[in-house]
Parts: structure tokens; sequence; C-alpha cells
């Protein structure tokens, strides 16, 4: 199934999931203009790249050598990304219930 994450799709069960293509990259673009994240912007520019290798092709599919590469780009993105956005504050004594994250955490 694919779908835009809202949170109660996830509650599907017997279904594989997937997030919408189109809704990752405007989320994406989103933050990259936003927050100016480079590793949004990266991430953005891997997926559209790879995107059109992709359906240039007869068979829609990457090799095994080249879907590791895209891990390997994927990772390293995430990687610089991690370091990039600020740290998620402790819950603060006598609070309840789930730490605000922004828009870029929760991607």
């Amino acid at each position: 199934m694919i779908h835009d994450c809202w949170a109660s799709y996830l509650s599907y069960d017997y279904c594989g999931h997937g997030l919408c293509g189109a809704h990752l990259l405007r989320e994406l673009a989103f933050i990259a203009d936003a927050d100016g994240y480079a590793w949004a912007r990266n991430l953005k520019c891997l997926l559209q790249q790879t995107c059109a290798v992709v359906s240039r092709r007869k068979r829609k599919k990457l090799n095994a050598r080249e879907y590791a590469k895209l891990q390997k780009l994927y990772r390293n993105i995430l990687t610089r990304g991690d370091k990039e956005l600020p740290t998620i504050p402790p819950r603060q004594n006598g609070k309840r219930g789930r730490i605000a994250k922004s828009d870029a955490h929760k991607l």
C-alpha cells in the first residue's frame, strides 16, 4: 500500500507499506526551503536522479551494484543530516506525552 504516511494507515495489517514519492519529495522540498537543510536538498536530488535513471529503462529497476551504491549514498546523506539537525530536547520532569519533534526530525 503506497500512502502519505498518515498515522492511521500504519495500523493496517496484512499489507506492505510504502511512502508516496510525490509526498516525500514535497516534504523534502519544504524542509530544504524552510529550514535550509542540505541533507533534505541532497536526498531530494538523489531520489529524483534515481527515478530519472529507472524511468528510462525497460525493466524499471536498478541492478545490484547500482542499488548498493544508492543505499550507500542514502545512508551517507542521512548520517550528515543527523549531524545537521539540532538535538531533540529531553523530556522535562513532570511532563507527560511525546516530545514535539520538528518536521525534519519526523522525516
